[in-house]
């Protein structure tokens, strides 16, 4: 299933260089890393969700994205990282959507995809040179200097030396 939304989506199969993003034509077949924790201590499934790395540390360097299954007694737990270059929340969320469909039946088609990523950057390049947007920035130019500085919010006065978001 994975496989089928790298073909599907083209910024799952993106690398960036300094100021340039490259789709590539063509990718290896993607593999899934399987931890076998069926006999491992209770602990194990909590300090593999730690350990593993969310993401790809060199952008120019394809995947930029990871999945990985820990199979326990009971279960099976699916762990994925990808990189904010390639998915922002809501093209994370169609991803997991869509893997869940072709989970649930791999070979029911998905619905065609309306725009591409390159659609996109035309229709933000568009607006950017908008009259409506030179207009909005004067104003808010013009306004800087009168806006209230940020507020003070409290802290827990903690380090915070890992952080990532399980979804409900």
């Amino acid at each position: 299933a994975w496989n089928l939304l790298i073909e599907r989506h083209e910024t799952l199969r993106a690398v960036f260089t300094v100021g340039t993003m490259r789709v590539l034509e063509h990718t290896p077949r993607f593999a899934i890393t399987v931890h076998d924790l069926t006999d491992a201590p209770a602990e194990a499934l909590s300090v593999l969700r730690e350990t593993i790395p969310r993401t790809s540390s060199d952008p120019a360097k394809w995947p930029l994205f990871r999945v990985d299954v820990a199979v326990t007694p009971n279960a099976m737990h699916l762990f994925r990282g990808i990189d904010v270059l390639i998915a922002d929340g809501a093209g994370f969320l169609q991803l997991i959507a869509e893997l869940g469909e072709l989970y649930a039946d791999p070979f029911h088609p998905l619905p065609p995809l309306t725009r591409t990523f390159n659609d996109f950057l035309h229709e933000r390049r568009q607006q950017l040179s908008s009259p409506a947007h030179a207009a909005a920035a004067a104003y808010w130019t013009r306004r800087l200097d009168t806006l209230p500085a940020a507020p003070e919010l409290p802290t827990t006065g903690k380090q915070v030396s890992r952080s990532f978001f399980r979804p409900p």
